[in-house]
């Protein structure tokens, strides 16, 4: 498994367990319940902004990978 950049891809929407390394140097497993746009304000000219849950996190995530299989004995 390889770590993926937030920029070049992100986890799809679903029920799911994925290592994320931060910006600050971490590395942890985080449980996404769900992954979906959320609203994030206003623009200058009054339109509707979103962001993605995953990218609005402090410290940030800078890349994830799935976790690998149970390797079975």
């Amino acid at each position: 498994m390889e770590w993926i950049k937030i920029e070049d891809e992100l986890p799809e929407v679903k029920d799911d367990c994925v290592l994320v390394h931060f910006d600050n140097g971490g590395i942890e497993t985080i449980h996404l319940e769900w992954f979906d746009d959320v609203t994030c304000g206003f623009g200058d000219d009054g339109e509707q902004l979103y962001c993605k849950r995953f990218e609005n996190h402090n410290p940030a995530f800078t890349h994830w990978m799935k976790l690998p299989p149970l390797k079975k004995d």
